[in-house]
């Protein structure tokens, strides 16, 4: 049985900051590799947004039945990021700092923030400069979560849509 003396007074109000639609840096916390819910190999990548506390969590879905579209996402991820094209060592892309479009989707009636694509590396000179995250003292670590900690990733019709 956990030991926890729940305090009441303790219990700080949250809120949980949308990614607004557009353009932004983005930092990646940590990439993991998983399965999909329809047994394809998968990484899970969990984003900090420049200058904002919100995350988003991406799924890289391999697809066997079709390889063009994994190799493009992949390669397209990879380039925003400054990743060697093939390192699939998901440790060492920690840290490594690119850029996508941020669309919204309807979750729960609520809007949720999702990557629509990622910037080119030649494409994203026009951003601001990366702006560590407000409110957050390092990236390791931080208590941040989003309505999209609670989405389970599908390799549907479109999984990097």
């Amino acid at each position: 049985m956990i030991n926890w003396n729940f305090n009441e007074n303790e219990v700080e109000e949250r809120s949980f900051e949308v990614v607004p639609v557009g353009k932004h840096r983005v930092r990646v916390e940590s990439a993991e590799e998983c399965t999909s819910s329809k047994g394809n190999d998968m990484i899970k990548v969990v984003m900090q947004v420049s200058g904002m506390a919100a995350k988003l969590f991406h799924y890289i879905v391999f697809m066997p039945d079709n390889t063009a579209l994994t190799n493009t996402k992949l390669a397209e991820f990879w380039d925003s990021f400054g990743i060697p094209k093939g390192n699939l060592n998901t440790a060492t892309w920690a840290g490594k700092i690119g850029a996508c479009k941020v669309k919204h989707e309807e979750y729960n009636g609520e809007p949720s923030a999702k990557v629509s694509y990622f910037l080119r590396k030649k494409d994203q000179d026009a951003l601001p400069a990366w702006q560590e995250p407000k409110g957050i003292a390092s990236v390791s670590g931080a208590p941040n979560v989003s309505a999209d900690d609670f989405v389970d990733a599908d390799d549907g019709e479109n999984p990097f849509a």
